[in-house]
């Protein structure tokens, strides 16, 4: 299923290798669907996904400009995949980020007599379906006069200095973001009942992790014997907790979650 094998891409960095593992592992058997209150809300995504940004490599580029003119978190309904690759494209062509627009705006609307392949019904199909869920309107060319990216210019009309390194860093950026949101809402779809009331209901075990947490950072710190959470320990937890994450976040949403990836570096 798309998204849970994880590909490789110049511009994106890899996710960790315990939460690929835990995405590639995940029981997609569609009785584990747990029914609940908010089981539409990530049909979508909120922000563009790996899979957007990264499966065409040659339009990689364009995306993440596109990315940095105005992404803005998107509420229900959410774009899916290809939604999102048409929002992120028309930016681009407009704005001839990479390459002139050389499309032709002729194309007949869905419904039409015109006879069209099935390619471009669809295509049309999505456009129109983006246009209601993207409010905001793409800007025109010569409307944008320059973009930046950590304090320098990276794309100005007929020039464009955007190294790999700063496409995987805005990618990245991208990516946290999701994973951020998609682990918030996953937590209040879980504990409901502790995000919509003043106090919540906390097992005494939920009760006590702040405080053992807290006693073993200071322990931690002591020069005599060895911490417990070394290496081994921190991947043991860390790989069970992905794969916990992933899992529930399918029985919950019916899709790969958006996972943490390396922090790009030069």
């Amino acid at each position: 299923m798309i998204c849970f094998q994880q590909f490789d891409s110049p511009y994106s960095s890899q996710p960790l290798n315990c939460w690929a593992t835990a995405l590639a592992g995940v029981d997609t058997s569609i009785n584990r669907a747990f029914k609940h209150s908010q089981w539409s809300l990530f049909k979508g995504y909120a922000f563009p996904c790996t899979h957007t940004l990264c499966a065409d490599k040659g339009r990689s580029l364009e995306m993440a400009l596109a990315c940095l003119h105005d992404l803005q978190l998107h509420t229900a309904p959410l774009p899916h995949i290809q939604q999102w690759k048409s929002y992120l494209c028309q930016v681009a062509f407009e704005l001839e980020f990479i390459r002139p627009n050389t499309r032709n705006k002729t194309w007949s609307p869905v419904g039409s007599n015109r006879k069209l392949s099935h390619t471009t019904r669809c295509n049309a199909k999505s456009r129109e379906t983006a246009k209601e869920i993207f409010t905001i309107k793409a800007p025109a060319k010569g409307e944008i006069c320059s973009l930046t990216w950590n304090g320098h210019m990276i794309w100005c009309p007929g020039q464009i200095d955007f190294p790999s390194i700063d496409c995987q860093l805005v990618i990245w950026d991208v990516q946290e973001h999701g994973f951020r949101l998609e682990l918030i809402t996953l937590d209040q779809c879980v504990l409901e009942d502790t995000w919509w009331t003043t106090d919540g209901v906390m097992t005494q075990e939920r009760k006590r992790h702040p405080y053992v947490v807290a006693f073993h950072s200071i322990l931690a710190d002591w020069p005599v014997g060895s911490s417990i959470w070394d290496r081994v320990m921190l991947e043991r937890v860390e790989t069970l907790a992905a794969k916990f994450y992933c899992q529930t976040f399918f029985d919950y949403f019916g899709r790969a979650a958006c996972a943490p990836h390396v922090f790009p570096l030069a």
